[in-house]
């Protein structure tokens, strides 16, 4: 490390602003004195534009809030005449209401605050009124702008209707994605198909555009004119590309390294990898410490780092020609990411390395197809037609890899959130490996074919991801009541890996599947459901689980659904026939039947067979989860009036209670509670939900119970963790 100041700095740098951020990130975030919710005036000049769909996001520079510096800040507008005419380089002033980012409410959800935060983007606002004070115009800015949106029209015209031969998609949004970063039009068939295969990252503006682009032109210039010239006109296109991109960090990374390898070639020297990416490490970090959470910041330099340590050790042991040495540091860069990966995802694409054996070698063509064709589309769209061809045809080859890789077996690993021990051991394991190469490498010598070494090191990589995959079998039940907003949602994971999941669904949250429980499960290290137990079928109970059922790519199977039979119910009748159509298993919940897996057993105490009703909530199953001496009550949307249908030999006093209904006033009697007398209560309402749940007056009958509440519309996920001896540990998100 002596013999590399500039590394040991980055690697400083980077604990320190990794330990600052998470323990005191006060520090680096400017005070204003307005409140969140308040209506304020905030004025700054913009830098950044990205379109929504029906907002225009406009990113401000030293902004002001009320007169206060508030540093960037961004201000949403509603899409408007006058909104359109807002370009980069304008001084804005706009009143609006000061907005809190929403923060991830399940352990493994996306986090709007924390992704922002990491950009150094503190304060957002919801603009009402808008005017330009200033009607400056940031030339380069605004013209990279126009290029960018001019491109993703010609990709429109020229291939928004090609669905192509694997029916994956417009092909116009993996365009866009690929050269310049927008991916609003990306299907989300399209990032499945390429997540499963592991090579998501090609749909991303990376260090791989900028090697190709940047040195391409370099040497395409250098091959007419002098250094000089070729070095000034390809840094000053990689720096506007990166503008156009909109400044994201791997782009960024990468275009600092691009500007010193030129200065290298210029001073006849060789510009080491590792200090380079050092340098960049440094001025990344002293503009914005928050980078150092931003997942795109630390796959970015993980790879580059893999490539200059892992890659050059692996490919120097393989030897042989470039095809296998470039395997090498394929290998180098995929097994150096697998913690990255796997902490940020949640899961590990199996046949990621040899997909991208494959693909990364084509991407040089891809991109030279998709930003030619986009560009000549200016002239005219038939000849953008002829030159998109060999980047579509390619693509589409790719997405087929894709789809053959995720129909072997074992094509994806769900890991969960590795531990921090892991991590520790994973990179430790990798270390002392490659120590032990580069020393003994004479030891292998009589292996000197490099296909046998290659095989080797493969062999290494498979080991070493041994360490995330192979799981410790817990010695505890964990219950999960999850944040999805006004429903329920509860996961069951048992001693002996049995998962349950008691209903799913809610009436606020769009896509719950998408956006709150596939990520939420797999960071519990969660891909199958052995039964999902519906309460009963109305939306807030079962618009997750339909998600699931319908998206067998998303990553999650469900091996058998139980749900009390609903005579003339629309939902029902749907659900039967999805389950049919997925060759579901499908049975009733009723009184009488159980779940039995050896650690944990479930009774269903309600309804009976037979039972009949005009009301859906009147069918809720109640169902009570034993463990030991531990015992818990799950009531669905039970109505007070129904309670004393549930077979009463059976209750008795609870540890834990799902509070019926959400916490309406019309569920969850006292003479109801003065039986089971729970010692924890959890109810499952969204935030400032229109029907007011949890009502005051079921919170006073349970306090008066002397049960301890929690709610997810205050606490998001509620975790409650119970040992062999009955010992009670609850975990909140929030």
């Amino acid at each position: 490390m002596f013999k590399r100041p500039l590394f040991a700095a980055a690697l400083f740098l980077a604990f320190t602003a990794y330990l600052l951020v998470t323990l005191w990130p006060g520090i680096f975030i400017p005070r204003i004195s307005a409140g969140y919710g308040s209506t304020v005036i905030v004025k700054g000049r913009v830098y950044k534009i990205e379109d929504k769909e029906k907002h225009r996001y406009l990113f401000l520079k030293d902004a002001l809030i009320d007169g206060s510096p508030c540093g960037n800040t961004l201000l949403v507008l509603k899409r408007s005449a006058g909104a359109e005419m807002i370009n980069t380089g304008n001084i804005i002033q706009a009143s609006g209401k000061l907005d809190e980012y929403e923060t991830a409410r399940n352990f493994g959800n996306y986090d709007e605050k924390k992704y922002y935060y990491s950009l150094g983007i503190f304060y957002m606002v919801q603009g009402i009124h808008s005017q330009v004070t200033d009607a400056s115009i940031n030339i380069p800015g605004h013209l990279m702008y126009l290029l960018r949106s001019r491109l993703t029209g010609v990709f429109e015209e020229a291939a928004g209707d090609g669905e192509g031969v694997f029916g994956t998609g417009s092909l116009a949004g993996i365009f866009s994605s690929i050269s310049v970063g927008d991916r609003s039009g990306l299907s989300d068939t399209i990032g499945n198909i390429y997540r499963s295969g592991g090579i998501i990252h090609i749909l991303a503006i990376s260090g791989l555009h900028i090697s190709i682009l940047g040195m391409g032109l370099f040497r395409l210039i250098r091959r007419f004119t002098t250094f000089l010239p070729s070095a000034l006109v390809s840094s000053a296109c990689m720096i506007l590309y990166c503008i156009m991109c909109g400044f994201g960090v791997s782009v960024l990374r990468a275009v600092i390294m691009f500007l010193f390898s030129i200065c290298g070639i210029g001073l006849g020297k060789t510009v080491d990898m590792l200090n380079s990416a050092s340098i960049a490490a440094i001025i990344i970090l002293s503009a914005n410490p928050f980078f150092i959470t931003n997942t795109g910041f630390v796959m970015s330099f993980t790879a580059v780092l893999s490539i200059a340590v892992t890659g050059r050790v692996f490919s120097r042991f393989t030897g042989g020609g470039a095809f296998i040495r470039a395997a090498a540091s394929g290998m180098a860069v995929t097994v150096s990411l697998l913690p990255v990966t796997a902490s940020n995802y949640y899961e590990i694409p199996t046949y990621s390395l040899l997909l991208n054996i494959i693909v990364i070698p084509l991407m040089k063509y891809i991109l030279v197809s998709v930003l030619s064709g986009g560009l000549a589309g200016f002239l005219s769209i038939v000849i953008s037609r002829f030159i998109l061809g060999t980047g579509a045809f390619l693509l589409r080859f790719a997405e087929m890899l894709c789809i053959l890789g995720s129909n072997l077996p074992f094509s994806t690993f769900v890991t969960g959130k590795p531990e921090v021990w892991r991590i520790i051991l994973f990179y430790a394991a990798l270390i002392a490996a490659l120590a032990v190469i580069k020393k003994y490498k004479k030891l292998f010598g009589k292996y000197k074919r490099p296909i046998v070494r290659a095989a080797a090191i493969l062999g290494l990589c498979m080991s070493l991801s041994l360490i995330l995959l192979v799981r410790t079998r817990p010695d505890s039940l964990k219950i999960m009541f999850l944040d999805v907003g006004q429903g329920d949602c509860i996961v069951i994971k048992s001693p002996s890996g049995s998962i349950y999941m008691i209903d799913g669904g809610s009436t606020d949250v769009d896509s719950l599947a998408k956006y709150r429980l596939v990520s939420a499960l797999k960071y519990e290290g969660i891909s199958r459901i052995d039964c999902s137990i519906i309460t009963h079928p109305d939306t807030d109970h079962m618009s997750g689980v339909m998600d699931i059922l319908k998206s067998p790519s998303c990553g999650v199977d469900i091996k058998k659904v139980l749900i009390p039979f609903v005579p003339e119910d629309e939902k029902y009748r749907e659900l039967l026939s999805v389950c049919a159509d997925s060759n579901i298993e499908m049975g009733d919940a009723y009184s009488g039947v159980a779940l039995d897996d050896g650690t944990i057993k479930i009774d269903f105490l309600y309804p009976g067979k037979g039972f009949y009703s005009n009301e859906t909530n009147d069918y809720s199953a109640v169902a009570k989860v034993s463990f030991g001496s531990f015992s818990a009550l799950f009531t669905g949307d039970l109505p007070a009036e129904k309670e004393y249908l549930v077979k009463w030999p059976d209750l008795y006093e609870y540890d834990l209670l799902k509070v019926a209904h959400h916490g309406s006033r019309n569920a969850t009697s006292e003479a109801f509670l003065n039986i089971v007398s729970p010692e924890i209560a959890v109810i499952s309402a969204g935030v400032n939900n229109q029907y007011g749940h949890p009502h005051s007056e079921i919170l006073q009958r349970l306090e008066q119970a002397g049960a301890d509440i929690y709610c997810t519309a205050e606490n998001g996920e509620i975790i409650v963790i119970v040992n062999m001896d009955g010992e009670i540990r609850l975990e909140t998100k929030l």
